[in-house]
């Protein structure tokens, strides 16, 4: 019985300013926004309890504000940003917005003790904005 031998490619560390949907290097942003475009009579996010439906070019237009408003803020590629929301359509908003700013998103758990929201905002880097 000959040795079983595995072959295995080794690939750089991505930095966290690439995020990709693909590896076709589709940014994951740029695809959830085309998706938002090609589908726009679907429902882009629910959100079950507020009872709400955020349609899909009403949402891609959001994230694409919020990014702008991030960007005119002062908001540089590679930056942390915290984000301290309850799971909510607004949440996913402020995350994707946050990626198509070019930013890395930290969340933070919005039901976390002073204590350690200060300690997770000190380890995490974010800026302020």
């Amino acid at each position: 019985m000959s040795p079983l031998v595995l072959s295995v490619t080794i690939i750089p560390a991505m930095l966290r300013t690439q995020l990709y949907a693909d590896p076709t290097n589709v940014l994951c942003m740029i695809a959830i926004l085309a998706s938002c475009q090609r589908h726009a009579a679907k429902t882009a996010l629910v959100d079950p309890p507020a009872a709400s439906a955020s349609p899909s070019p009403s949402y891609g237009e959001l994230v694409e504000n919020l990014a702008r408003g991030l960007i005119a803020a002062g908001l540089q590629p590679g930056e942390v940003i915290a984000i301290f929301l309850p799971n909510s359509w607004e949440f996913c908003a402020a995350y994707h917005a946050a990626t198509l700013a070019g930013a890395i998103p930290h969340a933070v758990e919005s039901n976390l003790s002073r204590a350690r929201v200060r300690h997770q905002l000190a380890n995490s880097g974010a800026g302020c904005f």
